[in-house]
């Protein structure tokens, strides 16, 4: 704490074996966070469930995919078809895979997948505290062992790390930023270039996006150093240029990985409008609750650090020994940062401009650190107790846990046991000092740590107990089952290329097309196409910022995306897809099921060069799908025929205006509806998207969750085996009435239009994960009209000679051609991998010479000394 008696160690440089406290680091961190899964059942090494949230969800596809690359399949290492309809993998990459202690998946079988991410996790956290003990005891050496070790694992057990935690690619930045910080006073102080400017470029490769936090954090901290070690603006300026020359080096040898990256952002995400926001955040008086032991994931910045560490930063601010210009100074960037838990504009500052989608406060470890930065400054300069030292700390202690009682109402996780801890570990580190402070100073250094162990420990047990999980048995069965329905698609398909749209095995689940890399219609946690978002919600699939689905949707749909194959759990109770009952059955286990569609277009067929698509409605997917068929057919079709829907029953539901609102709480609040309709024709309700989101949607048995989030209306399809479409809703809340909307198939249409596209399709004789060949015949004024989304790094080769390529229908690739019979080859090349590769050849270039041109420097200046002497 702030004020503790012979805290400082001043026997330090005598004791040579406390190099290796980061060591001892490594390893408390890591028990602790063993120990403390073990207890939550929480650790798979001990038989606990311990995936969740996005990692269960998605990144486990992700690492399946990062396997097949490492086992053989390059070519789909810029490009997979798997990646939703077909998209790059640049963002994917420099997002997830890039870490170095990924490489320790390729170690173990696949089926071990979730044990090993979890051994990687444990890794980096006590790497995270390895880092911490390094960087105090070469900035602050005086810092007391036990000191050391306590403030180390206070940073490697954070509320971030323990709640973020299967956020794994984010916590190598929790590992740099200590060692950066580091680097940045070597720098800055003795002018060495080399450890700043790799440990940069590895932050940025490892994770682009935690590293613009880090690089924003990194000029504070540039500012704040030139500030406390000021002598005349002529050191100043100098150490401002090395800072700024080192990091424009970092940013060249990172360029490899950052120019393709920065381009499928461009493309996709990276593009997404920002709504307009209040001045301040909702709920920001709420944060100094999460100070609290045991605080679980609810929308508040974890910044849970320990009483230790919070009471020596509170401390610092009240010492004597501190000048006022280094108080102001850490004040101010202390300031900055907690900032972003008040202010949007600065909040949205902090996460790039773009919105997080889920975990907010992304940066909230910075703002641990820097308290505990300064705690540590502060731990290393008190020798005496002062009242100054100990009471302001105390009453902030203590008013935090007030402040919390207080609000026990309002957040959530806020019970009594867990205040009780808190205060009974404060209490804990108070006695400590009053009664081992005289007696025996080694007691009490090590009771101070055993104290942080506990509360931390405590934290980290009741957190990870409250987080989501799925049973680890349970998602290896469905990892199973997918690759053994993925292997009987295959072996139909033979050489065919395909698409297979699947409903998850468990709701959410996405991305599971990169587990065996085929070409899929499912997107989720990368860079989407805007052409192709937009193309889905015109369809009725669900798609958003989060990515898009092909779970929903029309035989038309299905048709128009090149879907041969859908996968449907019959047992989820989620089947949005009902329609392909009657489809023929090419797998079935369990309950899990495989159709066949017979009415698939081909991945390239021959239309009229001047089609144009017409304008698209917002809110008739049925229409768009009509409009869209027509213009590759050339043709009028009616593929579809409405039926008049039954007038609505409510139930304890009333009118105001055009809204339906619950008329008693606790009653259920209903709106259904019973259409009669022809049996056996496929069915499609249209679902706006306000019944979506103010109401829990039922049609025919069957909920409507969807999973990724939908911003446009959905169709949902079944096959009416009773005659009947029940379609129910469940209010939440005023909802705006919205007409229901029912049509059923034709399916003999259909079937003539795709045949007729057939007859003329692109026939592929040699495939790869980045490329398409095969032969067509074309008329006079028509082109190859392609189902692979359109994108800058496609290039086309027409009988051996390049050819243009361009948009058509919306989103998709298409090539002009001349009448007549070609072999067309469609290549993908990674867009800015050269440019990249030159700009960081450059700065590694630029970086040896200045390392040389710098030990010559100092040698000339050395000699020059000496010949002065």
């Amino acid at each position: 704490m702030a004020f503790f008696v012979n805290v400082v160690d001043f026997d330090y440089q005598n004791r040579p074996a406390r190099r290796w406290d980061w060591l001892a680091a490594f390893g408390l961190a890591a028990g602790v966070f063993f120990l403390a899964g073990s207890l939550a059942r929480a650790n798979p090494l001990t038989g606990g469930n311990w995936l969740g949230g996005d990692l269960s969800q998605q990144y486990l596809s992700f690492f399946q995919y990062y396997r097949h690359v490492w086992a053989g399949a390059t070519d789909q290492i810029g490009y997979s078809f798997a990646n939703g309809l077909g998209g790059s993998m640049a963002g994917n990459w420099a997002y997830y895979l890039l870490s170095p202690f990924n490489l320790l998946t390729l170690l173990f079988p696949p089926e071990r997948l979730p044990q090993v991410l979890y051994g990687i996790i444990l890794l980096k956290i006590g790497w995270a505290a390895a880092a911490m003990s390094f960087m105090l005891r070469q900035i602050e050496p005086t810092l007391e062992r036990a000191i050391n070790l306590a403030l180390a694992l206070s940073y490697a057990l954070m509320g971030y790390t323990v709640v973020y935690q299967m956020n794994l690619m984010w916590l190598d930045g929790v590992i740099l930023l200590p060692l950066l910080v580091w680097a940045v006073r070597r720098l800055l102080d003795k002018g060495s270039f080399l450890p700043y400017t790799l440990l940069l470029a590895l932050a940025v490769i490892s994770n682009y996006y935690i590293a613009y936090m880090l690089a924003v954090f990194l000029v504070l901290y540039c500012a704040y150093m030139i500030i406390m070690s000021w002598y005349d603006w002529r050191r100043a300026l100098r150490q401002l240029g090395r800072f700024v020359w080192g990091s424009l080096l970092g940013g060249l040898l990172s360029m490899v990985v950052v120019v393709p990256t920065l381009l499928d952002l461009l493309a996709g995400k990276g593009t997404q409008a920002t709504p307009k926001l209040p001045l301040f955040i909702a709920g920001w008086t709420q944060t100094p609750a999460k100070l609290i032991i045991g605080s679980p994931s609810n929308g508040l910045p974890n910044v849970f650090i320990g009483t230790l560490a919070l009471f020596a930063f509170v401390g610092y601010f009240f010492s004597t020994r501190f000048a006022l210009r280094e108080k102001i100074a850490g004040g101010l960037v202390a300031f900055v940062l907690g900032a972003g838990f008040v202010f949007n504009g600065i909040n949205l500052f902090w996460h790039g401009l773009q919105l997080p989608q889920a975990y907010p406060f992304r940066f909230s470890f910075l703002v641990s650190f820097w308290l505990i930065y300064l705690a540590a400054t502060q731990l290393t300069q008190i020798v005496y107790w002062h009242f100054e030292s100990w009471f302001p700390p105390t009453l902030v202690a203590g008013a935090v846990l007030v402040y919390a009682f207080l609000l026990r109402h309002q957040v959530a996780g806020i019970t009594p046991v867990r205040l009780a801890l808190s205060g009974a570990f404060l209490l804990l580190l108070l006695l400590g000092i009053v009664l081992w402070q005289r007696r025996s100073a080694r007691i009490w250094r090590w009771l101070v740590l055993l104290a942080v162990v506990g509360e931390v420990g405590a934290n980290a047990t009741l957190s990870m107990a409250t987080l989501p999980r799925v049973s680890t048995a349970a998602l290896a069965r469905s990892s199973q089952t997918t690759l053994q329905w993925q292997n009987a698609v295959r072996k139909q398909a033979d050489a065919d290329w395909y698409r297979v749209a699947a409903v998850p095995l468990t709701p959410g689940q996405v991305n599971q097309s990169l587990e065996a890399g085929h070409a899929s219609g499912t997107a989720a946690a990368g860079p989407s196409s805007t052409a192709v978002v937009n193309l889905y919600q015109a369809l009725g699939l669900p798609a958003g910022n989060r990515g898009y689905a092909g779970v929903t949707g029309t035989q038309v749909s299905d048709a128009l995306l090149g879907v041969q194959y859908t996968a449907v759990n019959d047992q989820t109770r989620t089947n949005l897809r009902t329609d392909l009952t009657a489809e023929s059955v090419v797998y079935q286990r369990g309950a899990m099921t495989v159709r066949q569609s017979p009415n698939t277009l081909p991945v390239g067929f021959a239309v009229d060069r001047q089609a144009a698509l017409g304008k698209l409605s917002p809110t008739d997917p049925l229409a768009n799908q009509t409009l869209m068929m027509n213009t590759l057919t050339g043709a009028d079709d009616e593929f579809f025929t409405s039926v008049p829907a039954a007038r609505a029953v409510l139930t304890n539901v009333h009118r105001e205006g055009t809204a339906l609102v619950p008329s008693r709480k606790g009653r259920a609040a209903t709106v259904t509806s019973n259409t009669p309709v022809t049996r056996q024709l496929p069915t499609y309700v249209i679902v706006q998207p306000a019944a979506l989101h103010d109401s829990a949607v039922t049609i025919n048995g069957e909920k409507v969750i969807l999973p990724v989030e939908s911003t446009g209306p959905i169709v949902v399809g079944l096959l009416p085996q009773n005659g009947q479409v029940n379609v129910r809703w469940t209010l939440r809340r005023k909802t705006e009435a919205q007409p229901l909307r029912i049509a059923q198939l034709r399916p003999a249409i259909l079937h003539s239009a795709v045949t007729r596209l057939n007859a003329q399709a692109w026939r592929i004789t040699k495939r790869s994960g980045n490329q398409l060949s095969g032969t067509i015949t074309v008329g006079a004024g028509q082109q190859l009209m392609t189902l692979i989304p359109f994108a800058s790094g496609w290039h086309a080769v027409v009988d051996g000679r390049a050819a243009p390529v361009r948009r058509s229908a919306s989103a998709f690739l298409s090539v002009p051609l001349t009448a007549g019979k070609h072999r067309v080859t469609l290549r993908y090349k990674l867009p800015g991998l050269t440019w990249g590769m030159m700009l960081s050849i450059l700065g590694l270039v630029l970086l040896l010479g200045t390392v040389i041109y710098g030990r010559h420097r100092k040698k000339s200046e050395a000699g020059t000394n000496v010949f002065e002497q």
